[in-house]
């Protein structure tokens, strides 16, 4: 089974539990989906420190062997101006093949991307 619609009309695809990984994931450090099935990971993460017209952004990294170099998915916010105070959050998403390795990099590495939630769902 996969995420979303199945083939021949069964709806949609259990996704099973959902594992909060915050504590124990990191941004730049490389893992691997050792499970037989796909994992749908969900990234949340806020911008601590922006300037007007600077942005920052994080890249989602996949590959059959380490280090993973298929970007497969990138999020990030840019302010537009200086008025009044923000928060600023957004959310990475993708999917990583059974046995493959994945990482989320920090693009602009400056810092200032403070990691929220780090969700895994393995596919049944």
């Amino acid at each position: 089974m996969g995420f979303g619609a199945q083939a021949g009309g069964g709806g949609a695809a259990w996704l099973g539990i959902p594992y909060d990984r915050t504590a124990s994931r990191d941004l730049e450090t490389i893992y691997q989906n050792t499970d037989s099935t796909y994992r749908l990971i969900s990234f949340r993460a806020q911008i601590t420190d922006l300037a007007a017209g600077d942005g920052e952004y994080c890249n989602a990294f996949i590959g059959a062997t380490s280090p993973p170099s298929t970007q497969i998915s990138q999020a990030g916010l840019r302010r537009q101006n200086n008025v009044g105070w923000f928060i600023l959050v957004f959310t990475l998403n993708f999917v990583v093949p059974p046995g493959y390795y994945y990482k989320i990099h920090d693009y602009t590495g400056n810092g200032n991307i403070m990691q929220i939630t780090w969700i895994e769902h393995d596919a049944s």
